[in-house]
């Protein structure tokens, strides 16, 4: 089907084999998927470390000069599965009262200003599919319930190009979030702390934390270029 030599196919198998992403059974002489290709898929973090490293020092610039935590989040899943968003990253702010939400936590794309980035950053088919089985649950009591409501709040964000939350999933929790971008799937930069403390400077940090995005989306975009002129 490739067109390829038996022996670069040979030779191909046995690097992915060296790598263990592909396995071959000694007696049918048959290859198969191997184990580094089942716990890539199955560990985002591990699928998003080019992400990750590329993001850590503005995270930890952010974090000191606002002296809130700082997370970095995805969508969980693909197409009309992608309901939920996960916590790839998160550095801890070092007050003694804070918000954290862990990393490799796990809480539906719909609440927090971080999923509504990450929605806005979605194409208008992808997020069609994924509110076809949406089910909005009121998490808090600021909780956005409404497919129409939801709708109009990532327009707004569209337009703004940041988000706000306040007790939306957390309760006196607020958040502010802002997309990276030229990755693979739809990113949120966030900084989250206590209502009390943090909201009414919340709006202050809108531009340093749109210049971390675009430092660490430029970075991105610079490696995903050397790695498509390598290939």
């Amino acid at each position: 089907r490739t067109n390829l030599s038996g022996s670069t196919v040979h030779r191909i198998l046995k690097s992915l084999q060296s790598s263990t992403f592909v396995q071959q059974d000694p007696l049918s002489r048959h290859y198969f998927l191997g184990p580094l290709l089942y716990h890539l898929t199955s560990n985002p973090i591990e699928m998003h470390k080019i992400l990750i490293l590329n993001s850590l020092a503005e995270m930890h610039h952010l974090m000191k000069i606002s002296r809130e935590t700082v997370t970095l989040c995805v969508p969980l899943g693909k197409g009309r599965m992608a309901t939920d968003r996960i916590c790839l990253e998160e550095v801890e702010s070092q007050e003694g009262l804070k918000f954290t939400t862990g990393k490799g936590s796990i809480a539906p794309i719909y609440v927090g200003s971080a999923g509504k980035i990450i929605l806005s950053e979605m194409s208008e088919e992808q997020r069609a599919l994924i509110f076809s089985t949406l089910s909005l649950k009121k998490l808090q009591k600021n909780s956005i319930t409404s497919k129409n409501e939801l709708a109009e709040e990532i327009l707004k964000v569209k337009k703004c190009g940041y988000s706000t939350s306040i007790g939306e999933r957390i309760a006196d929790c607020v958040a502010i979030s802002v997309p990276i971008k030229n990755y693979e799937c739809p990113v949120a930069l966030s900084i989250i702390g206590p209502e009390g403390r943090f909201s009414v400077r919340m709006m202050a940090f809108v531009d340093t934390l749109q210049k971390s995005a675009e430092k660490i989306s430029k970075n991105l975009g610079q490696i995903f270029r050397r790695k498509e002129k390598g290939a």
